[in-house]
């Protein structure tokens, strides 16, 4: 056997006992860098919520408003705790002392209470100016 074969039955010996991943595990790290780099994945995803101008907020209004009174369908994007969610829907019902709203999904599901304040951006779905 050649001096290149005893070298190669090294390294395919030394492949079958080798650890791999397993010696670099979450158990060779120390417990206050674990909860560290959990916490930097959770900042890392966080979206702050915008600050909307008030003609965004009024054009928001007026599309709701119209909307609820034609029965129209309305696509909401939401802010809840750092994601946007998007909902899509027609507004059943309104309650500005609460400022909460109901709506009737796709589906003809009731969903809600969602917060007026919660509410990022409303486009119309299939709403026609005359």
């Amino acid at each position: 056997m050649s001096f290149e074969e005893q070298q190669y039955q090294v390294y395919l010996s030394a492949l079958e006992k080798d650890r791999g991943s397993i010696k670099w595990s979450m158990a060779m790290m120390m417990p206050e860098h674990v909860s560290m780099l959990k916490e930097r994945n959770k900042r890392d995803g966080y979206i702050p919520k915008p600050h909307l101008e008030e003609w965004e907020l009024d054009d928001m209004q007026s599309n709701m408003t119209i909307a609820s009174a034609m029965k129209c369908e309305l696509e909401y994007k939401l802010w809840n705790n750092g994601k946007f969610e998007m909902h899509c829907g027609v507004i059943t019902r309104l309650n500005e002392t609460t400022r909460q709203f109901y709506y009737l999904d796709t589906f003809g599901n009731n969903c809600g209470p969602y917060s007026l304040d919660d509410v990022v951006d409303i486009t119309p779905v299939d709403y026609r100016e005359y």
